[in-house]
């Protein structure tokens, strides 16, 4: 049992499962093809938009912003040829980053679950590509699902 396991829980519904029991992170393959070249449209499309149908009501807009604005902000560095091994670490401190916010921010367990999940996946720069994609089009659909302004 983790640290962020035994935190007294604070109300906001985000550790209660989803109605079909599961932890409200929805599982993804970020390509179609087992040579994993070609992305998988769904993860942009009906996977993103179940995602954030899990997400919508539990996170307000500035948190996820704060996270989603750190992964850009590493995508960019990449677009600038930084490498990727520079940057790793930094991307996977965010999972750790996720879980402190949760007991000191209350930002709710499901969006830490949800980037730990899918930062496990990242086993290179392009799977981290896949993610930023996958990433963003979950936002677009919270925003379409009245996601909290704050």
């Amino acid at each position: 049992m983790s640290a962020y396991d035994r935190r007294p829980e604070r109300g906001s519904g985000s550790d209660r499962p989803s109605p079909g029991g599961g932890t409200s992170v929805v599982e993804v393959q970020y390509y179609k093809d087992p040579g994993q070249k070609v992305l998988n449209p769904d993860l942009l499309d009906n996977l993103a938009e179940k995602q954030a149908g899990a997400l919508h009501d539990k996170i307000n807009s500035s948190q996820v912003r704060r996270f989603f604005g750190e992964v850009k902000s590493i995508y960019l560095c990449l677009q600038e040829n930084r490498p990727w091994s520079d940057l790793e670490p930094r991307f996977r401190m965010l999972k750790s980053r996720a879980y402190y916010a949760s007991g000191t921010q209350r930002i709710p367990r499901v969006f830490c679950d949800f980037l730990a999940t899918n930062i496990d996946k990242v086993k290179n720069e392009k799977d981290f590509r896949a993610f930023v994609q996958y990433f963003e089009a979950v936002l677009g659909f919270m925003y379409g699902k009245g996601l909290v302004t704050k």
